[in-house]
This record gives C-alpha cells, sequence and structure tokens, in this order.
C-alpha cells in the first residue's frame, strides 16, 4: 500500500501543475461543527496538582536576537530539572525563517541536545521549519532545482540521526496580536505535500500547526480537514501531532482522534482568548479546564500529550516564565483522573517517541 500511495505521490510531483491547481481536497470523514464554543462554559475546578514528570513535546528555542544577552542553555536544562520536565522536544516556530542568521537556531538546538546528555533531561530536536515554512510560504512557484535542494536538505537531516521529525510545520499562522508574520498558502501545494512523503516515509513525526479560523472570523477549516484527509488517503501511517489541540472544538478533535488512529494532539493552556477566541481554547482565564475536554481527555487520554510551546531564547519570555507554565499544567492534569494524567503527562510521549 505504501508503494502505491508513493508512486501516486511522484507522479504528482512530475507535473506540478497538475499537482497544484488539479487536485482537489476531500472531505473529511465526519460533519465539521462550526459553531465556536461558549467561553464562559461550564470548566472544570482545580484540585490537587500534578505531582509526577512531565515530557513537553512543543517547545521552542529561538536563534540568537540581535542586540539580546547569548542564552543561557544550561538555565534551560536547569529549570527543567527543577521543574521535573524531564523530556524536551525543541522545535522551531513556523517564521523561524524571518529570524536571525539562517541556521543559527538548528545549531544552538543541537547544541542544547550535546549539553543535555547526562544532565537528567532528555532533548529531542525537530527540524525543516526553518528553512522550508517560510520558504513556502513565500514560494509559490518554485524552480525544480530549489525544491530539490531545499528537499534534499530535509532527508539528510532526517538520516542524520539528531533531527526525531519535522516541526513546528506552519501552514496557516495569522496575526493574532501584534506585527506577528504570515504564513498562509494552499494546503495543496505541492512542496507541503511533498514534505509530507517524505517525513511518511522516514516513518517520523511532523508536529503542524494549521489555524482553523482567521482572527476575524473568517474559515479555513475545510482546508485545514481536507488536507489532514488527504494526508491519510495518501499516507495511512503518517505519525501527525496537529499542534495546541488541532486549534479547533472539541466535538471536531473528537472526530479527529476517531477518524485517525496515529493522530495525537498536544496542548497549551491559552489563558488570554483576547488572542486566541477563534482557535478554541481548551481552559479559561483561570486555566481550568473547560468540562468538555476535561471529559475528552480522560476519554481518550492516550491521544493527548503536553506542549507549553515555550519560546526559549526570545526577550519577552525569560526561562522564569516556564516554572509558571508548568504550575498551570501541573494544576490541570491535576484536576483529571490519575490514569489520564499520567499518560498525558509524559507516558504517551514516552510511548510514542520511544527512547
Amino acid at each position: 500500500m505504501r508503494r502505491i500511495v508513493l508512486v501516486f505521490s511522484i507522479v504528482l510531483l512530475a507535473f506540478p501543475a497538475m499537482a497544484a491547481d488539479k487536485l482537489v481536497l476531500p472531505s473529511p470523514p465526519f460533519e465539521l461543527e462550526r459553531t465556536r464554543s461558549d467561553p464562559d462554559r461550564p470548566t472544570r475546578p482545580h484540585a490537587k496538582r500534578y505531582k509526577g514528570q512531565i515530557h513537553d513535546t512543543h517547545v521552542h528555542l529561538d536563534p540568537q536576537h540581535p542586540g539580546e544577552p547569548t542564552t543561557d542553555l544550561g538555565e534551560i536544562l536547569a529549570v527543567s530539572l527543577k521543574n521535573d520536565v524531564t523530556r524536551l522536544t525543541i522545535m522551531p516556530t513556523p517564521n523561524e525563517g524571518r529570524m536571525g542568521e539562517a541556521g543559527s537556531g538548528a545549531k544552538l538546538r543541537v547544541k542544547l541536545r550535546k549539553l543535555s546528555q547526562g544532565s537528567g533531561v532528555q532533548i529531542d530536536v525537530r527540524c525543516a521549519s526553518e528553512y522550508l515554512s517560510v520558504w513556502m510560504d513565500d514560494k509559490a512557484n518554485p524552480s525544480k532545482a530549489e525544491s530539490d535542494k531545499r528537499f534534499a536538505r530535509l532527508k539528510a537531516d532526517l538520516d542524520g540521526g539528531i533531527c526525531k521529525g519535522v516541526g513546528e510545520f506552519g501552514l496557516f499562522h495569522f496575526q493574532k496580536w501584534g506585527h506577528q508574520a504570515v504564513i498562509d498558502y494552499a494546503p495543496r501545494f505541492d512542496g507541503f505535500l511533498r514534505m509530507a512523503a517524505i517525513v511518511a516515509d522516514h516513518d517520523m513525526w511532523l508536529d503542524l500547526h494549521a489555524e482553523t479560523v482567521e482572527p476575524k472570523g473568517k474559515s479555513r477549516e475545510d482546508e485545514v480537514f481536507g488536507l489532514i484527509a488527504l494526508l491519510y488517503q495518501r499516507h495511512p501511517d503518517l505519525r501527525l501531532i496537529l499542534a495546541h489541540t488541532a486549534m479547533t472544538n472539541p466535538k471536531n478533535a473528537e472526530a479527529l482522534l476517531r477518524a485517525y488512529p496515529n493522530l495525537m494532539f498536544n496542548f497549551k493552556l491559552v489563558t488570554d482568548h483576547s488572542k486566541w477566541r477563534n482557535l478554541e481554547p481548551i481552559c479559561n482565564e483561570r486555566g481550568e479546564l473547560y468540562e468538555d475536554w476535561a471529559k475528552l481527555m480522560e476519554a481518550m487520554p492516550g491521544r493527548f500529550m503536553v506542549g507549553t510551546d515555550a519560546k526559549f531564547g526570545r526577550p519577552r519570555s525569560p526561562t522564569r516564565k516556564y516554572r509558571k507554565s508548568i504550575k498551570g499544567v501541573r494544576k490541570a492534569l491535576g484536576s483529571l483522573n490519575k490514569e489520564a494524567a499520567q499518560l498525558i503527562a509524559w507516558k504517551n510521549s514516552e510511548k510514542v517517541f520511544g527512547n
């Protein structure tokens, strides 16, 4: 089956015009719920905090920012260990390709991984978003030579032993505040599909950021969920993580998880709803999980992982902020039953990522 899928992908890549212009995204295998959730709906009150170890599966380490002091990598490991975060999955942001010297962020993440040896904190590295996400947004019709060079680099990274998957890959990433850079290109873009085929062929994880609704309310749900359907049609065994609980409501989230057994979610707690309202925050502004999300996590505890979206190395995100993020995670996990809390905190990560 995989061989047939890969042959079909190669045929499309040989004819990029056909891939870009003729390919129709399928409908998802469930009925979409397009109603935005009530932000004042019932929540699960905080109880005793979860006290076990945590694996944080969605963390960023930025390249050096001009005029800012060098990032203290030892401090990242120290604050993680002090807060019993024993594993970090470090990756570029979708917009890292616009930051700093090309490749500097990747070098910093590899340096952190090396420094972590024997520290008590395991560092996993994801890659490629820094040289693919923004490039795909900017290059609607790249030359074959340029594309081949980018994807040869991706294959080399995935074969190299350090990069354990691709992420955080930006598909739709809108301006939710400030001067946030936008990534917005057609999901059927053949470059994106080529990237996904390479990840699937390597049997590695793809951490995908795909916002389902624009800040002013325009829906992109058909494109996002159509793309996911297409990816699983082509690559039934694709290891896909939808960042930030897929940025959709609990009904769609449950339907996604039931439709695609290999799909995982990571979650973050967004308490400032003014920046995230259309993207379905899973908690209220006090950090309490909405009851519908808490019930889903307890019903399908094997499909969720912690993913704080911490941004180390960023001037506005000093390391001390991480303590607060983990404290909030422990409060939220503590409101779930013990089995669900442990699975989500670290057991799922250990199972799906291995050692």
